[in-house]
C-alpha cells in the first residue's frame, strides 16, 4: 500500500537497532509498531528514520517526541486551555502550566509515526489507535497502526474508521472526548471529523501538500520579507506569533497549500484557491476561483511558482468542478506577470484601484483562464 501511493520502503530493522532506539529515545515501540519497523520501515518526506543518529534527525525526533506535550501547553498559556479531569484551574499562568504539566507529563508517551500522526507506546501491545495531534486539535487517525495507513495512503476514507472498536488508551482517550465530546456534542464513539482534506500535488521538483504546525519557521522565515508580501495583499508578520496564527487559518480553512521542495522538504511558499467574491455570487455552481500564492525571494527566478500554478490549475479544471480561475498582480511584479502568461492566463483589465491592502489602494491587473480556452475547447 505505502509504495503503490509514492511511500518508499528501505529494509527493517534488526533487534539490536530497534533495542538501541528505545534505550536512545528512552521509550517502547508497541508491539505491532516494533513488527513493522523489523520488516521493513518507510522513509521519505514526513516519516521518521529510527537508525539515523546524525544531529539533525535526533534534534527532529525528540522535538516530534515532545511536540504532543509541547502544544497542550502552549493551548494552555495562549488559549485558556483547560480539562476538567485536571480540576479547578489555578490563579495564575506560572500554576496553570506547572499544573498541567504535572498530568502531560503522567501521559503514555506518543511515538510519531507520520509527521505529525502517533500511536500511543502504552499499553505495550499491538492494535493501539492512532492520533493526529495538533496542540489540542487531537483526533483519531485510526483503529491501529495498520488501519491508519488505509486512511492515510490507502481508499479508506476517514469516517469509515470503526470508532466503536478504538482500545482506549488513558489520558489521550479521556482528551479526545473531553475536547471533542462538549465541543462537537458527540459521544466517544462517534468522534469523526470531516473527511476534507486537501489533496497533496506533485510536481517534478515539488510537493504541494497541507499545511502543518511545524512549518512555522519556515512560513515566518519567507513572510517577514516585506519584498515577498508586498505583492500579495497580506500583511507582513511581525512576529512569529504572527506567522502561526496565519498558519493555524492556513490549517483550517483546507485552501492554501504548502510549496515544498522534494530534495529537502522545506516549505519556500504558498499557493491558494478560493472563491472569487466578485464573480462567484453570479455562478450558480460557484465555479470561479481566484488564485493566490507566495513564494520565499531565494527561489525566484528558478521555475518553481509557475511548476506549481500549472499543477494547480490543471487540478482546479480536473477536480474541483472549476470553470474560471482568475488571478491579479501589482503593474511593478513582472516575476508574477510572466508566471501568469506562462500558466495560460488571459489580460482582461487593469483596474487604478484594483487591490485594497491594509487601508490603502493599488493598481491591479487582472487575468483569467476559461476551462473551456484551457483544454482547447
Amino acid at each position: 500500500m505505502l509504495c503503490e501511493n509514492k511511500a518508499e520502503t528501505t529494509k527493517g530493522m534488526s533487534e539490536g537497532q530497534i533495542a538501541a532506539a528505545q534505550d536512545f529515545y528512552r521509550i517502547n515501540f508497541p508491539t505491532d509498531l516494533k513488527e513493522m519497523l523489523m520488516a521493513f520501515m518507510p522513509v521519505g518526506e514526513g516519516f521518521y528514520d529510527w537508525r539515523d543518529y546524525s544531529a539533525g534527525n535526533v534534534e527532529n525526533i525528540k522535538k516530534m517526541l515532545m511536540w504532543p506535550i509541547d502544544g497542550c501547553l502552549f493551548d494552555v498559556e495562549n488559549n485558556d486551555f483547560w480539562l476538567k479531569s485536571w480540576g479547578e484551574k489555578p490563579d495564575g499562568l506560572s500554576a496553570k502550566l506547572e499544573t498541567a504539566r504535572e498530568y502531560m507529563e503522567k501521559a503514555p508517551i506518543m511515538i510519531p509515526i507520520y509527521a505529525h500522526r502517533y500511536i500511543s507506546s502504552v499499553p505495550n501491545e499491538a492494535g493501539n489507535p492512532v492520533y493526529s495531534v495538533h496542540q489540542t486539535d487531537i483526533i483519531f487517525y485510526g483503529r491501529d497502526i495498520w488501519d491508519y495507513f488505509e486512511v492515510e495512503f490507502g481508499e479508506k476514507k476517514h469516517r469509515e474508521i470503526e470508532f466503536d472498536k478504538i482500545k482506549p488508551v488513558s489520558f489521550w482517550h479521556d482528551m479526545i472526548v473531553n475536547i471533542e465530546g462538549t465541543k462537537m456534542g458527540l459521544k466517544s464513539n462517534t468522534i469523526y471529523i470531516s473527511e476534507d482534506k486537501m489533496k497533496t500535488l506533485e510536481t517534478e521538483r515539488l510537493i504541494l501538500r497541507a499545511w502543518r504546525l511545524e512549518d512555522l519557521d519556515d512560513l515566518y522565515e519567507y513572510t517577514k520579507n516585506p519584498n515577498v508580501y508586498r505583492n500579495t495583499g497580506w500583511q507582513i508578520p511581525s512576529s512569529r506569533e504572527d506567522s502561526l496564527k496565519e498558519l493555524k487559518s492556513f490549517i483550517e480553512n483546507k485552501e492554501t497549500w504548502a510549496i515544498v521542495l522534494k530534495e529537502s522538504g522545506k516549505v519556500i511558499g504558498h499557493l491558494k484557491i478560493y472563491p472569487d467574491k466578485n464573480r462567484g455570487q453570479f455562478s450558480e455552481r460557484n465555479s470561479t476561483k481566484f488564485i493566490n500564492y507566495a513564494l520565499s525571494e531565494d527561489y525566484w527566478g528558478k521555475g518553481y511558482m509557475t511548476e506549481a500554478v500549472k499543477r494547480a490549475v490543471k487540478y482546479a479544471f480536473d477536480e474541483m468542478n472549476v470553470e474560471l480561475l482568475t488571478v491579479f498582480h501589482r503593474p511593478d511584479n513582472i516575476g508574477s506577470r510572466r508566471v501568469i502568461e506562462k500558466c495560460g492566463f488571459q489580460y482582461e483589465l487593469t483596474l487604478e484601484r484594483g487591490i485594497y491592502n491594509h487601508g490603502k489602494y493599488y493598481t491591479g491587473v487582472y487575468h483569467s483562464i476559461l476551462k473551456s480556452d484551457y483544454y482547447g475547447k
